[in-house]
């Protein structure tokens, strides 16, 4: 992780800074709904068998 002084970017250079972040946030959502799906249908499985 490193700190970046926004005020000393030009405008072009913050907007791919600002999208960078927003891209990096939709990947690590979707990384963890991903995760909670797979295991949401494990332990609905395991629900089934045991009933």
């Amino acid at each position: 992780m490193r700190v970046v002084d926004v005020g000393h970017l030009s405008a072009i250079e913050r907007r791919q800074f600002v999208e960078s972040l927003i891209s990096s946030v939709a990947k690590d959502n979707r990384r963890l709904l991903e995760k909670m799906k797979a295991r949401l249908k494990r332990s609905s499985s395991f629900l089934m068998t045991a009933a």
